[in-house]
């Protein structure tokens, strides 16, 4: 028979088996939830597929799977990638006279951003074409590595004015196009050139010069439009209102 202090050693190494048994458990359980499975890719399941001796329709819907899932991939490096640039690209510097207000020049932009664009894997392109009506449509395409791409485009009657000649009144309307394009598709913003605090305002300066500059009512319709929903403000839409009025006016007159 056992004495007391047996039967007390006996129930205290019960507990202590109880409670070893019962962390144990506990331990098990955390270490299986903290294994997080991983998720398979499209090209994973593919490559099984192919090992398993797939049929050729398994084999081509999953070849499709694949290709919607790069694609889904590369618009993220993409938006990524254009969200780095916007937040390290500073404004650019407004060199260049234009109608009534200072503007920056498509050569002068370009040298500043194409370093800090090749540094996030973007490049950027236009494509010219002329429409039947005889305007000159640009479209401006911007480019990740991955593959991902994206374009906006305008269109606008060749620039006539002053003594310029049919190839040179095209290569103005092509240069003003590729400019407001690019600016439009990456976001640029200029600051102004005196550095008096009107920097805050440089989207709207810019939009102010684009309609002041447009070569046809068409291009100052669709710039004015684009430029109302961009600046809600009533002062901002009062001097938009007046600079389309103003070159509505000059257009009409020829």
């Amino acid at each position: 028979m056992l004495s007391i202090t047996a039967k007390w050693c006996a129930m205290g190494l019960g507990l202590i088996l109880m409670r070893g048994s019962v962390d144990m458990n506990q331990v098990v359980k955390q270490e299986r939830a903290s294994v997080v499975p991983q998720a398979v890719t499209p090209d994973q399941m593919l490559a099984i597929a192919v090992e398993q001796g797939a049929d050729i329709d398994k084999l081509e819907k999953l070849m499709a799977l694949q290709e919607r899932w790069e694609a889904g991939q590369a618009k993220k490096s993409y938006t990524r990638a254009l969200s780095a640039f916007r937040a390290e690209c500073p404004a650019i510097d407004k060199t260049r006279n234009g109608h009534n207000t200072k503007y920056a020049g498509l050569a002068e932009t370009i040298e500043q951003i194409k370093p800090l664009l090749a540094e996030h894997g973007l490049s950027h392109s236009w494509k010219t074409s002329q429409l039947d009506d005889g305007r000159v449509k640009v479209s401006c395409s911007v480019t990740h590595v991955d593959g991902h791409s994206e374009s906006t485009e305008l269109a606008a009657a060749p620039d006539g004015s002053g003594s310029k000649n049919g190839i040179q009144a095209i290569g103005s309307a092509v240069s003003y196009l590729e400019r407001y394009t690019l600016y439009a598709i990456l976001g640029l913003a200029s600051k102004e050139m005196d550095n008096d605090g009107a920097g805050a305002d440089a989207g709207l300066s810019d939009t102010l010069a684009a309609l002041s500059e447009a070569k046809d009512m068409d291009a100052l319709q669709s710039c004015f439009k684009a430029a109302w929903n961009s600046f809600p403000k009533s002062a901002a839409r009062q001097k938009l209102t007046a600079a389309k009025d103003q070159r509505k006016k000059e257009l009409s007159n020829g």
